[in-house]
């Protein structure tokens, strides 16, 4: 689980850093400081991703800061771009998010779970091996 959501990660941060990329250096739809501020957060959710895999404190935070600030700056793109909010399309994307960090969240636990019982049944095994 915490495999598929680091790899969702990697993928939406990439994916949204190259869309931005893309749009200020070539289509140029939207102000410069939104494709840069896409970007920006959207590279913040990569190194976010490592950190959540690792199982280093405050990945999660970090990688749920990036994802709201990508959901934020989506709503403002959105506006520009179609000339309204598209409520499913947005939905859809929180949604998404939401689930990445909830699965996220459960593999970190089910991580530390099974370093914790595995730690206390090799020390088992050993002292009454003896």
């Amino acid at each position: 689980m915490l495999t598929a959501a680091t790899l969702a990660m990697l993928g939406y941060g990439i994916y949204a850093a190259g869309w931005s990329l893309v749009d200020l250096l070539i289509r140029a739809r939207l102000e410069a400081w939104a494709d840069m501020t896409t970007a920006a957060t959207a590279l913040l959710l990569v190194p976010a991703a490592v950190l959540i895999r690792a199982g280093i404190p405050g990945g999660l935070p970090l990688g749920l800061a990036a994802l709201l600030g990508l959901q934020a700056i989506s709503l403002h793109n959105s506006m520009h771009l179609y000339g309204e909010i598209q409520v499913w399309t947005e939905a859809g994307r929180a949604a998404f998010g939401a689930v990445v960090m909830l699965v996220a969240a459960a593999g970190q636990r089910d991580e530390r779970r099974r370093t914790a019982r595995d730690d206390g049944d090799d020390g088992d095994k050993d002292e009454g091996t003896r």
